[in-house]
């Protein structure tokens, strides 16, 4: 039997999951795979996607045997692992990897709702599955989306667009609780990776058993871009994915892409959103035993 995955860095997305993955692959104990998201637990969610699309899809990693490949090169690593930031949505996933490795050990990664879910609109865009240019209207359209109405043609399945979906924390976090033991899944915040990278990278290494040291030097990874024109993402989209190898596409891609353009919410939308994401706040604070509350600026909204 080759090497096996014993290491999982579960998400969530836009949360600093490949800097991370880039600064576990520099230490000599570690091996993390390339891609670095095969997404081979989440068999749940590829279920939506087919059903949504009416025919079956063929995974790239879909047999045991070549997921595994992906760690044939690990050698003697203690810590082989891999970064699939759609796992921490999927009961397959939890489930899957405890029956997997009842020891593996296991970190996600949380950022404060309202940017998180500013930043996810925005890879939604550049990746078709979200046409919606504003963020609020965005928001807005997902009951009509849970009845079908107002999809893009090119979204994958409708759950890439509900959007409380992704920021009820506390429920998946439950989730992968009931099949994880709390002492091998380390919780982090976004905010502690950007404000102490070098300290929150020694916790993951102990959390991982493997020797202290810094991390590598930073690479940009993932800066925030957003597509240009609708017509080339779907062209992009229907010639395959967004980023594969062709000349072709990475033309198209470049010529696509610019720096996202930020805008600041106006105080009265940003209070709105903060009361509407709140409960969440707070009940990921008893969660995790932390004042939320304070740290992502929700105190005083009572």
């Amino acid at each position: 039997m080759g090497p096996r995955p014993n290491f999982f860095l579960i998400g969530a997305p836009r949360s600093g999951t490949t800097a991370l993955h880039h600064d576990l692959a520099a230490h000599p104990e570690v091996f993390m795979s390339t891609p670095k998201e095969p997404h081979y637990f989440s068999t749940d969610i590829r279920r939506e996607f087919e059903a949504y699309r009416g025919d079956q899809v063929d995974p790239m990693f879909g047999t045991e045997e070549k997921y595994l490949a992906l760690f044939r090169d690990a050698g003697d690593a203690k810590v082989r692992g891999e970064s699939s930031v759609y796992y921490f949505y999927s009961e397959d996933a939890a489930r899957g990897i405890a029956a997997f490795d009842p020891n593996a050990r296991l970190v996600l990664l949380l950022r404060e709702p309202i940017s998180f879910l500013r930043s996810l609109h925005g890879t939604l865009r550049l990746a078709g599955d979200e046409k919606e240019r504003d963020f609020l209207r965005a928001l807005e359209l997902e009951p009509a989306r849970r009845r079908g109405e107002h999809l893009p043609e090119t979204v994958r399945f409708p759950g890439m667009l509900f959007y409380s979906r992704y920021a009820a924390y506390s429920r998946w976090l439950r989730m992968y609780r009931e099949h994880i033991d709390s002492d091998r899944l380390l919780v982090l915040l976004f905010d502690e990776l950007r404000a102490d990278r070098a300290g929150t990278y020694r916790r993951v290494l102990e959390h991982l058993g493997v020797k202290p040291m810094d991390p590598p030097p930073r690479i940009e990874s993932n800066a925030g871009v957003e597509p240009r024109f609708w017509w080339i993402t779907k062209t992009l989209r229907r010639r395959g994915p967004m980023k594969q190898k062709s000349l072709v596409n990475r033309v198209l891609y470049r010529i696509n892409t610019r720096p996202a353009r930020r805008v600041d919410l106006r105080p009265e939308v940003e209070l709105a959103l903060k009361q509407r994401f709140l409960p969440e706040v707070r009940e990921l604070s008893a969660l995790l035993d932390r004042d939320l509350v304070t740290l992502w600026g929700y105190g005083g909204l009572d």
